[in-house]
């Protein structure tokens, strides 16, 4: 059920992501997009058994969405899907990670907080924009500021 309205061009930058978020009704999307340096440690399809085992483990840890993001409404993960490398990609660089969430959720979101930055410490922006029942709007997130808050 992808309904992603919002359409931003994204530069490929070391150090920074981005993250569109969609509201319809109870239904959220979040759509990440995460430099494969910054998330995995390189950006090739990866070559050797330790960086298929990166892969499989990133696999793992975005597949819990708690590992990425955290919101205060009471929400259900209805799906997740990742954009990963593989030994199957013809070795393009600078790849990204895509990641993306859909949600249904009985309560309003009213605050998110990136975990991502917890442990791809060389992340140093995540650039959200969002569409919901209250407005749009774009902020950057920083690991000194990880929460985005939405007043009532």
């Amino acid at each position: 059920m992808p309904f992603l309205a919002l359409s931003h061009e994204h530069q490929h930058v070391h150090g920074q992501g981005q993250l569109l978020i969609v509201q319809q009704k109870q239904h959220w999307q979040l759509q990440f997009t995460l430099p494969a340096a910054d998330v995995l440690g390189f950006e090739h399809s990866p070559e050797t058994a330790e960086q298929i085992e990166r892969v499989a483990a990133l696999n793992k840890r975005l597949a819990v969405i708690g590992q990425v993001v955290k919101l205060d409404g009471a929400c259900v993960m209805e799906q997740s899907e990742s954009t990963l490398p593989s030994a199957k990609d013809d070795g393009h660089t600078h790849q990204d990670i895509k990641v993306e969430y859909l949600l249904l959720c009985e309560s309003p979101i009213k605050k998110i907080t990136l975990t991502v930055f917890e442990w791809a410490s060389s992340l140093q922006q995540v650039e959200v924009q969002w569409s919901h029942e209250k407005g749009q709007g774009m902020a950057k997130l920083k690991p000194s500021k990880p929460e985005l808050v939405w007043l009532e």
